[in-house]
């Protein structure tokens, strides 16, 4: 279905494509979008969407980001055959501007003396499609003009709140630069010659230099980018190397048989599955504890060897000794230690004859110290 008189659907699809028999001079074909107000004029140098425009990553973007096109490709867009894309959000244009001016151009790259023309390539197809599916399709390469190498194709007007496109297919025999100074406000081209903008040496030198921070080199070198990220990221793991990780550890800490739990360490690695109150977790280190008996004492030596796990005792602070002089709930005296002399709470009586049945039961001793051998 024609385009022509048509209310367009947002957003519009635009494509030039073209072959030719040389790669010399190396060229490309572009499509820029002249931003005009009611007066015919653009009012600002960023309503100026082409080829030069700044770019940000593979795509050149408009202010107003109602224009989105192709950044030139300086390794490969220069070949004998390629092909290069614009798209049109139609809601997202400034409310100052009327039209758009749909412009498509050859430019060339390196010695300017050969200026080739669209009728000098095999082929130049320009295409405009909205998202309905409205087309409007035309051979750029058929102008009869030797000498044109910039044409105004068409118009993407607005009425009221549609938009409509409008076929113009204007040569112009000067180049884009000329339809620049055409168009543009005398303010701006004072301040931007088409000179400075639109030199595609100086922008091969920006797009190389973007590139170059970008990307690794052929080299291996790392960009700036990439070595800040790396700075950045070694400086953070020294960070968290300061912040003691949580992980599996090798041996367990066995759990005191006072709190009700199993005194027995885990295998490596493992997590500490065993009842008690420590059910679940992860211990560093296998710390002996002081065993309990059921009589509230000490146990022995020999005892503490099997509960210790091949770590004896050598000393013990035990509970107050019962009247037969030997340490409160122990089996038999604790090696290395004398119990002759110790330290009782006030008002509580020390001596006990041997095998007597009264014990302080209820009066329980503060601190037992044990005399040197």
């Amino acid at each position: 279905m024609s385009i022509f008189n048509q209310n367009l659907k947002s957003p519009l699809e635009v494509i030039v494509e073209w072959v030719r028999n040389s790669s010399v001079p190396p060229l490309t074909l572009s499509i820029s979008a002249l931003m005009l107000n009611k007066d015919d004029v653009i009012n600002r140098l960023e309503d100026f969407v082409f080829y030069g425009t700044p770019n940000k990553g593979n795509d050149i973007i408009s202010s107003d980001k109602s224009v989105t096109c192709d950044a030139l490709n300086f390794e490969k867009g220069f070949g004998t055959e390629n092909s290069y894309k614009m798209n049109l959000e139609l809601g997202r244009v400034s409310a100052n501007v009327d039209r758009i001016n749909i412009v498509v151009s050859i430019n060339t790259k390196g010695d300017n003396t050969q200026l080739p023309a669209f009728d000098s390539l095999t082929k130049a197809t320009f295409s405009i499609k909205d998202a309905a599916g409205l087309t409007f399709t035309t051979d750029l390469n058929k102008t009869g003009e030797s000498s044109c190498r910039c044409i105004s194709v068409g118009l993407v007007r607005r009425y009221a709140q549609f938009w409509r496109f409008e076929e113009e297919m204007e040569l112009k025999l000067g180049g884009l630069e000329l339809v620049y100074n055409e168009y543009m406000s005398d303010s701006i081209k004072k301040n931007y010659p088409f000179s400075k903008i639109g030199d595609l040496s100086l922008i091969e030198n920006r797009y190389k230099k973007t590139t170059k921070t970008t990307n690794i080199s052929k080299d291996g070198s790392k960009s700036i980018i990439e070595k800040t990220v790396e700075m950045i990221t070694t400086q953070l793991g020294k960070i968290a190397g300061t912040i003691e990780p949580q992980k599996p550890w090798k041996v367990a800490i066995p759990i005191n048989p006072m709190l009700g739990g199993n005194s027995a360490g885990v295998n490596s690695n493992k997590e500490y599955k065993e009842s008690g109150h420590r059910e679940g977790k992860k211990w560093s280190a296998l710390i002996p504890q002081q065993h309990k008996t059921e009589n509230n004492g000490l146990e022995t030596k020999d005892s503490m060897q099997k509960g210790g796990e091949d770590k004896p005792w050598k000393s013990q602070i035990p509970h107050s000794p019962n009247d037969s002089g030997t340490c409160e709930g122990a089996s038999t005296p604790i090696e290395d230690t004398n119990y002759s002399s110790a330290k009782p709470k006030k008002n509580q009586i020390v001596s006990r004859t041997a095998g007597s049945s009264n014990k302080n039961e209820n009066k329980p001793w503060s601190n037992i110290i044990p005399n040197k051998k």
